[in-house]
């Protein structure tokens, strides 16, 4: 569970259909690095729920709980946890080091 804002959110798992979402919300698996606000944001919305109506909620808890001394490391623990453990980034690493062997 991730707490933000004195609320607790179950992690949302990262799957194809939420890869998109996030996309949908302007976050790029490629540039958590770079948009790290931005990432944190979509994230949390896709936790709670995944959709552009979450986004507005998700920004106001992050900025309240970032007013009241807190860090945004347990969300993107949260969500890099998350991408590791995606069977469908799994998957695709599974095919791509098939693909370098057999190269």
């Amino acid at each position: 569970m991730i707490k933000i804002n004195d609320k607790e959110y179950k992690e949302a798992e990262i799957t194809f259909n939420n890869i998109c979402a996030l996309e949908d919300m302007g976050c790029s698996i490629q540039n958590i690095l770079t948009n790290t606000f931005s990432s944190a944001r979509a994230y949390l919305a896709l936790c709670m729920g995944g959709n552009r109506n979450s986004m507005v909620i998700a920004g106001n808890e992050i900025e309240e709980h970032i007013k009241k001394g807190g860090e945004l490391t347990d969300l993107m623990g949260a969500f890099a946890k998350a991408i590791e453990e995606s069977g469908f980034f799994q998957a695709l690493n599974k095919k791509t080091e098939k693909d370098t062997t057999k190269k």
